[in-house]
């Protein structure tokens, strides 16, 4: 059969409704073309303005950076933080870069039991270390961070770095030095000092005193009040 005998035997109220719903779906389609044009307008305007909100915002990080230490110390820290442990020790030199010999002797137990590099951490340089394939950093600088962050084992006379967070896979070896000298000075509730040294204690996995020093006792000094009674 012909479509012109088809369209003979539609009679004319079915022909409307069909009409009226061809033009229906011909909208709905034109409607949806205009609809995704203006997402598509409103999505890269969306784009453009979060692309120039990050662009400030890492131009704001980098002049941070540039002109505060402290800021660019911390914001390294962060950075380094999810990068890879390094087989490496990282030794810290106390105030003047002299070294106990509580270190000297857990330094030499540590390294003759594995082959690691060595980083020692100074106030000045130039202060010696009784050990040949040394690289020094200064303390406090970013490459005392990086090193810090990226060592498997980390040797402290007493304290660390405030920002200092012990990852998983990271040795700390305390040999509480400076925290034997300071700990009859802690008094409750702490000040910056006292919440320094339990910092550093807390972020350690080993602790070694000298003979005669009790870490239990420095322990419970640095402890709540509430556990001191």
């Amino acid at each position: 059969m012909k479509v012109e005998q088809i369209k003979k035997m539609v009679p004319k109220p079915i022909k409307k409704v069909i009409k009226g719903t061809l033009k229906k779906e011909n909208l709905t389609v034109d409607n949806e073309k205009n609809l995704s044009v203006v997402n598509d307008s409103v999505n890269d305007k969306n784009l453009d303005s979060t692309e120039t909100e990050y662009k400030k915002l890492v131009e704001e990080q980098k002049s941070k950076r540039k002109n505060n230490k402290n800021f660019d110390i911390r914001a390294t820290y962060v950075e380094y933080f999810r990068k890879p442990l390094k087989n490496q020790i990282i030794v810290i030199g106390s105030i003047g870069g002299s070294f106990s010999g509580t270190v000297i002797s857990k330094f030499a137990e540590i390294i003759n039991s594995q082959e690691m590099d060595v980083f020692v951490a100074l106030d000045k340089l130039t202060d010696p270390f009784p050990y040949k394939k040394v690289k020094t950093v200064k303390k406090y600088s970013v490459d005392f961070v990086k090193a810090l962050v990226q060592s498997k084992v980390i040797l402290t006379q007493g304290t660390l770095p405030y920002y200092f967070q012990k990852r998983e896979g990271q040795d700390v070896v305390n040999t509480l030095d400076k925290i034997t000298e300071q700990i009859e000075s802690v008094s409750w509730p702490l000040d910056t000092s006292g919440v320094r040294l339990q910092h550093s204690v807390l972020q350690s996995t080993e602790l070694i005193a000298l003979p005669g020093v009790d870490v239990r006792e420095i322990l419970r000094v640095l402890e709540s009040v509430k556990y001191l009674v």
